[in-house]
């Protein structure tokens, strides 16, 4: 007996209503290559074009953003917005590090301007900016008060002198001060390379909270059936990748185990020595390899048992359809696609 795909779903039931579930599973993979196309395809000098094309692919951008947060609402906003803004603080070295790079001791024009000590080098200011993002201090108390020493002593001091010239502080002057620039179009310009990062962990939350395993394996082998013309073994191929998502969930669960009990038995994988951390690594890798043949074997017998063949045809659990909603998610998908790639 057929089951369609709108008659049986292995989601949650209060996720059920969002028609992001039901989009064919070919299709989806089909529609996420053309937005990682799309977003790749953003032009982050946008600003720099003529007003009228500015006002339209300004208001463009806009629509496509409003679009992807709209469809991160209509799974799940509170669990869907908390992955995308843990992943989104996850780029704060990356930003810091590219605000670094783009400080010049030259003036330039419209640029923000910062204080920091005179003579100075540019890398033990990175390294000072290191610091304060990663502390080499395990307890709290000392690590606050190291950020606000560094914070103090790098930032605000050459400000407050460079402010209030005739006050002593601290035995310095104006003269041991010197000016930083950073332009402002940098600042715009890394700002618009995070928003593609972050419309990029959009798409990726999007798809991992609206596509299974399972899914994903039968999309991939609708997908790749004209291979079979040229004796291009699909199932096999879909079968590996279906095993490799599928082995993903328990590998996590066993690298905890594992985690827990080597940190019963004394392990600290929080150290700072960099050897012992290879070590400790490698110490983790054995038995995972180990537990991932065990598996592989137990896999094999069972699907053995099951008489489960290589190259024979199969029957499908669940078969898919194409509904009204496939495609409206088509036309919105070309819709962006025509306007930031060819236009």
């Amino acid at each position: 007996m057929k089951i369609e795909q709108n008659d049986l779903r292995y989601v949650d039931v209060s996720k059920k209503k969002s028609f992001l579930f039901f989009i064919h599973p070919s299709l989806k993979i089909i529609l996420m290559i053309f937005m990682y196309r799309i977003i790749f395809a953003l032009n982050i000098d946008f600003v720099s074009q003529e007003k009228f094309k500015f006002i339209l692919y300004f208001v463009m951008f806009l629509l496509f953003i409003f679009c992807l947060i709209g469809l991160l609402i209509n799974i799940d906003f509170s669990h869907t917005f908390s992955k995308l803004l843990k992943q989104i603080l996850n780029l704060h070295f990356l930003v810091v590090f590219s605000l670094i790079i783009h400080l010049s001791f030259k003036p330039q024009e419209k640029s923000i301007i910062f204080y920091t000590w005179k003579n100075i080098n540019i890398f033990l200011f990175l390294f000072f900016i290191i610091l304060f993002f990663y502390p080499p201090f395990a307890k709290k108390y000392i690590k606050y008060f190291f950020l606000l020493f560094l914070f103090l002593f790098v930032f605000l001091i050459p400000f407050w002198i460079s402010k209030f010239p005739n006050k002593n502080i601290l035995s310095f002057q104006k003269n041991d001060i010197q000016k930083v620039y950073l332009q402002r179009k940098d600042i715009l310009q890394i700002f618009l390379i995070v928003i593609r990062l972050s419309l990029i962990f959009i798409i990726n939350i999007i798809i991992s909270e609206t596509t299974s395993f399972i899914e994903i394996n039968d999309g991939l082998e609708i997908l790749l059936k004209p291979l079979k013309k040229i004796k291009f073994p699909v199932e096999i191929f879909s079968l590996m990748i279906s095993l490799i998502f599928s082995s993903i969930p328990f590998l996590l669960i066993e690298i905890k185990k594992i985690l827990k009990a080597q940190t019963a038995r004394g392990l600290d994988f929080n150290t700072k020595n960099i050897f012992k951390k290879v070590y400790y690594l490698v110490s983790l890798l054995i038995p995972i390899f180990v537990l991932t043949f065990h598996k592989s074997y137990v896999l094999a017998d069972a699907m053995e048992t099951r008489g489960y063949v290589v190259g024979k045809s199969r029957t499908k659990l669940t078969y898919y359809k194409i509904n009204k909603n496939n495609y409206y998610s088509i036309f919105f998908v070309l819709f962006f696609y025509v306007f930031f790639v060819f236009l």
